[in-house]
């Protein structure tokens, strides 16, 4: 019966406690780290800037900071954000109950007090004066980190980020922790649901968090490009142009190839696709279409350029110097199966001995990568028509089209203008 009543009594398991312990562990791993970043990064976040140019010791900016009790309860703050654990300090609450009896609607006071109560595991007080902060403003960057706590201790997910929403518009401040926690967890279905409402155009965080996401995690870029695909097309046009492009790239470094050509096919809803037109086009040269569209190398020895000459029309040019050798223009393709022929004309603007220029095709889905067609024809400069080309099969779904070059061993390397070029079956 002891045991019984023992285990009725502890507060952890009862209410919110019992929700939170019914969660599944990746979920508590989830809230548990909310609870960490609402306790402890939100006061630095908010004045780690003051403490690089304050002390006690600093009568200038004391009188900065206010008068009375308002400098003090700021003076503590930085003192918190040196050191967290001093907000465990009973002068929280009696600095904090000094300055609302000069503003009784002082929401930093409230706040102090706040993360005062959440330290001290009085998190009922805690929430109660976070969300009355809150009806102050809005815009109290804390005060939605201790809400977001408080929603997280209660294994409500939605609501917490609701809270951290709030916070993240608020300002930029302190931003990197909230990503780090929110990318962690990326995998995680309730982080997922909870993200998908607040990714629109609306948002004043979002682009910045998936381009954090993709660029510093292995799985970000999918998960950041699930984000995109997932939900209205309408309310995310503005980030898909933002952010879309830097996604495509970092799935195709990745290998997610189909995902790739899903987040395209969402960027460019309504347009015919590049993805199976292999010519050089105003669509296919375009920054946008990242590694779908033609992209030139830039190196010292090996590569290329894209844009129009001299009367317009849309080329490609490339070279080598002495002796050396590389790709100087590439793309990724997802032709058809099936049997294609060639047609390209080049001409040479610069050729030494031995110099070569040719294409291939790799399979990059399939294992090592293998060249599954390398064009018949190595000349610096020739015109073919309908020319035997690559055979695509099924298993290839998408192709890495390269242009290879060697330079030669004359001094001047080599140089050449592709006017055309098209593969078609």
């Amino acid at each position: 019966m002891a045991m019984a009543r023992s285990r009725t009594t502890n507060p952890r398991q009862k209410g919110p406690w019992k929700r939170f312990a019914a969660l599944s562990w990746q979920q508590r791993t989830f809230y548990a780290a909310i609870i960490v970043i609402g306790a402890m990064v939100g006061v630095r976040a908010a004045t780690l800037p003051m403490v690089t140019v304050a002390n006690r010791s600093n009568p200038v900016l004391a009188d900065r900071l206010g008068n009375g009790h308002q400098a003090a309860l700021k003076l503590f703050m930085i003192e918190g954000a040196q050191d967290p654990e001093a907000l465990r300090d009973p002068r929280a609450i009696k600095l904090g109950r000094a300055r609302l009896s000069e503003n009784p609607l002082d929401a930093p006071a409230m706040r102090i007090m706040a993360f005062h109560y959440s330290m001290t595991g009085e998190k009922q007080k805690a929430a109660s004066l976070a969300a009355l902060a809150e009806k102050i403003t809005r815009r109290d960057k804390l005060a939605q980190l201790l809400l977001a706590q408080s929603a997280a201790e209660k294994g409500d997910g939605a609501a917490a980020m609701q809270h951290f929403d709030m916070a993240l518009r608020t300002t930029e401040r302190g931003r990197e922790q909230i990503f780090a926690l929110l990318a962690k967890n990326g995998d995680n279905p309730d982080v997922f649901a909870a993200l998908l409402p607040l990714v629109d155009d609306k948002s004043a965080w979002m682009a910045d968090y998936l381009l954090y996401s993709a660029r510093t995690l292995p799985a970000g870029p999918q998960n950041a490009a699930k984000l995109l695909l997932a939900g209205n097309r309408d309310t995310k046009k503005e980030i898909l142009q933002s952010v879309g492009t830097d996604l495509l790239t970092l799935l195709s470094i990745r290998g997610d190839y189909d995902l790739m050509l899903r987040l395209y096919s969402r960027m460019n809803a309504g347009a015919k696709s590049i993805a199976d037109d292999p010519k050089i086009t105003k669509q296919t040269i375009a920054a946008s279409a990242g590694p779908l569209g033609w992209t030139a190398v830039n190196d010292v020895s090996v590569g290329g350029a894209l844009g129009a000459d001299k009367s317009g029309k849309l080329i490609a040019s490339a070279y080598a110097t002495r002796n050396a050798g590389g790709v100087a223009l590439r793309r990724f393709l997802a032709l058809p199966s099936g049997t294609y022929r060639l047609s390209e004309r080049r001409r040479s603007l610069v050729e030494s001995e031995g110099a070569k220029a040719y294409w291939t095709i790799k399979c990059p889905s399939l294992s090592g990568a293998p060249v599954i067609w390398t064009s018949f024809r190595n000349d610096v400069e020739y015109r073919v028509a309908d020319a035997a080309g690559p055979t695509i099969s099924a298993n290839c779904p998408v192709q890495e089209l390269e242009l290879n070059l060697v330079g030669g061993s004359g001094m001047s390397g080599m140089e050449i203008v592709i006017e055309t070029f098209d593969l078609a079956r």
